[in-house]
């Protein structure tokens, strides 16, 4: 049997996402810019920070009841090449 989970960001009630708000920065849905035009969403979870010390965030999902022990679970992140961390 396979089972597929899609996260839509773009329909806040059916993402299953937030961020850790304990920790320094924040993650944030934000509309999505030109070097996403290719991609079906138009909204994107960004992090972003110009401070690059022991600073993180976490971005957090609810439980995810699966039946099977088998699963796959796949992650798209796009990182920009000046990026840090």
């Amino acid at each position: 049997m396979l089972l597929e989970l899609r996260f839509d960001f773009d329909r806040s009630e059916k993402c299953f996402f937030y961020s850790d708000q304990s920790a320094p920065l924040q993650w944030k849905m934000v509309k999505a810019v030109d070097e996403f035009k290719d991609q079906t969403a138009k909204y994107v979870v960004s992090l972003q920070s110009t401070i690059f010390v022991k600073n993180y965030g976490q971005l957090i999902s609810t439980p995810i009841i699966l039946n099977d022990i088998n699963y796959c679970l796949s992650i798209w992140i796009y990182i920009k090449e000046f990026s840090k961390g």
